[in-house]
């Protein structure tokens, strides 16, 4: 039987967005204790969706799945009239989410396709620990991985894929990845719901 590790962070300086941690490992028994290779992470992010209309839902039972993560807030704005002051759209945002840097290190400071992370990203990071470990970024707003293109280019991403906008994709592309991929990071994105809130 395996262990899953849960924590739901609803990012509040990006305005309509939650992103949750998944961590799964192998049973920690003796011999499995020291295999960190084991442990797998998925990090979900979805667009669009407000802490107290989650917290509503959650209250009247229609995210019973969700309510079991146990949500609680952070922050992604930056520190008002400093350099990590950033805006809270989604390019800063989702930068800042893996990255854990503010625009004044990441520099993506808006929505545009043309800017690149500066920053170490979580892909990098685990890919300088463990060269054989892969990772996977499977996007439904392609702004997303077009600002990790240097992460991609220089192999930190071994799997990137933009959905254009269609959260169905990512699902199934994700699903599958957790199923049959070979990746130990999965970082899944949803934009539907923004896309919405915008019309």
């Amino acid at each position: 039987m395996s262990h899953t590790h849960i924590a739901l962070s609803i990012a509040t300086g990006l305005g309509l967005t939650f992103t949750v941690m998944l961590s799964h490992a192998a049973p920690p028994d003796t011999s499995d204790a020291q295999n960190y290779k084991s442990h797998k992470a998925l990090l979900i992010g979805v667009d669009g969706m407000q802490y107290e209309k989650l917290q509503q839902a959650i209250q009247n039972n229609m995210a019973p799945h969700i309510a079991g993560l146990n949500p609680a807030k952070s922050y992604i704005g930056g520190i008002d009239g400093t350099a990590t002051e950033q805006t809270t759209g989604s390019g800063p945002g989702w930068t800042t989410i893996l990255t854990g840097t503010w625009v004044d290190r990441h520099k993506v400071p808006s929505n545009n396709n043309a800017w690149r992370n500066k920053a170490p990203s979580l892909f990098k990071q685990l890919k300088q620990a463990d060269p054989e470990r892969k990772t996977s970024s499977i996007v439904s707003w392609n702004t997303i991985n077009n600002n990790f293109a240097d992460d991609i280019a220089q192999g930190f991403i071994d799997l990137a894929i933009k959905c254009s906008d269609v959260d169905q994709c990512v699902a199934d592309k994700a699903s599958y990845e957790l199923e049959y991929g070979r990746s130990d990071l999965v970082f899944a994105h949803f934009d539907e719901p923004d896309n919405v809130g915008h019309r």
